[in-house]
C-alpha cells in the first residue's frame, strides 16, 4: 500500500524528468523524519541526490507513426508495415518530390562510331529531425528510437533507425553513395543525351512511442548526501513505482500483470514529429538523336 505524493507544479509540463521526480519523492520522505525546527533551516540546495542508474532498465515496447501529408510518402503506420506505390519519372507537378536533374550530351560529328566513357558518382544525404511534443527524460536525457522502414519505392534498401537522446530537436544524417559507370556508343553524325534524375521526397510524420521503465526485483535505493561533507543523511528503497508516478498527472500507464510487474515497471509515452528530406533513387535516361 502506498499513495502517490503530490507532483511539484514545475513538473506538470510536456517534458518531465523521471529522475527528478524520484528525487522529489525521496526528499519528501526525508522531511517526514525531521522536526518542525529542523525543517525551518532545511535547504534542498545544500544536498545532492544519487542512485545506481545502471540498475534501471528502459526498453521500447511500442512504436507507431501517422503520416500527415496529403499523399502518403511511405505508407508507414509502424516499423513493420510498408506500402509500396508506383514510381514514375520525376515531374514538376509532383508536390511530394523535389530534386535535380543533370544532363550530359555526347555529340558525335564524325563519320565513324564513337564510344564514350560515362561515370556518375554522387554522395547524397537523408536529413531527419526528431522533435518531441510530450516526452520524458532521465537525468536530462531521452532514451528511445524512431525509424523509417525499408521502402523499395523510396530507394531505402534497409530500415533507418535513429537513437534519440534529446527532446528539443535532434538532427540525424544518413549518407548514401550513388554511382554508375557505362560505355556510351554513338553512331556517326548523332548524339546521345544522358539525363540523371536525383529524386528527393519530404518526410513528415507524427509518432508515438511507449518506453517501459523496469526496476530490479529488489528495488532501487536513492540516497541524499550533504554537499559540505559528503555525508549520507538519508536513504530509501523504491520498490513500487506506483508510489512515485501518478498517471493522472504525467503521461504514464500501469503495466498489466499479464505483461510484467505493475509495481516494478511503468510505461511512459512520448509523442513527437519526425520530418526531413529522403534522398530517393536516382534514374538515368538515355536519349538518342540520330543525325541525317
Amino acid at each position: 500500500m502506498c499513495c502517490c505524493f503530490k507532483l511539484p507544479r514545475y513538473q506538470r509540463k510536456d517534458i518531465i524528468d523521471l529522475k527528478d521526480i524520484m528525487f522529489d519523492f525521496t526528499w519528501n520522505r526525508f522531511k517526514k523524519n525531521l522536526t518542525s525546527a529542523q525543517k525551518l533551516f532545511l535547504r534542498k540546495g545544500q544536498f545532492e541526490f544519487f542512485l545506481p542508474e545502471s540498475s534501471i532498465v528502459f526498453s521500447q515496447v511500442k512504436y507507431t507513426q501517422e503520416d500527415k501529408q496529403a499523399a502518403d510518402v511511405t505508407g508507414v503506420n509502424s516499423l513493420g508495415k510498408t506500402h509500396v506505390s508506383k514510381v514514375d519519372e520525376p515531374s514538376s507537378t509532383d508536390e511530394n518530390r523535389t530534386g535535380a536533374s543533370l544532363e550530359t550530351v555526347f555529340d558525335n560529328d564524325t563519320n565513324e562510331k564513337q564510344t564514350y566513357k560515362f561515370r556518375f558518382e554522387k554522395t547524397r544525404k537523408t536529413v531527419v529531425t526528431v522533435s518531441c511534443l510530450k516526452s520524458f527524460t532521465f537525468g536530462g536525457k531521452a532514451n528511445f528510437s524512431v525509424g523509417i522502414p525499408r521502402n523499395v519505392n523510396l530507394g531505402l534498401d534497409s530500415d533507418l533507425h535513429f537513437q534519440v537522446t534529446q527532446t528539443d530537436g535532434q538532427t540525424f544524417e544518413e549518407t548514401t553513395l550513388m554511382e554508375a559507370t557505362s560505355d556510351i556508343t554513338v553512331s556517326p553524325h548523332s548524339k546521345c543525351t544522358v539525363v540523371v534524375f536525383l529524386d528527393e521526397r519530404p518526410f513528415h510524420q507524427e509518432f508515438t512511442t511507449v518506453t517501459r521503465m523496469s526496476l530490479p526485483k529488489e528495488g532501487v535505493s536513492v540516497f541524499i548526501r550533504r554537499k559540505s561533507d559528503k555525508e549520507t543523511v538519508f536513504g530509501t528503497k523504491v520498490e513500487n513505482l506506483q508510489c512515485i508516478f501518478d498517471p493522472t498527472k504525467i503521461r504514464c500507464h500501469l503495466v498489466d500483470k499479464s505483461e510484467g510487474d505493475p509495481e516494478l515497471q511503468m510505461d511512459f509515452e512520448t509523442t513527437g514529429v519526425i520530418q526531413g528530406v529522403i534522398a530517393c533513387k536516382h534514374k538515368i535516361l538515355l536519349k538518342s538523336d540520330a543525325g541525317n
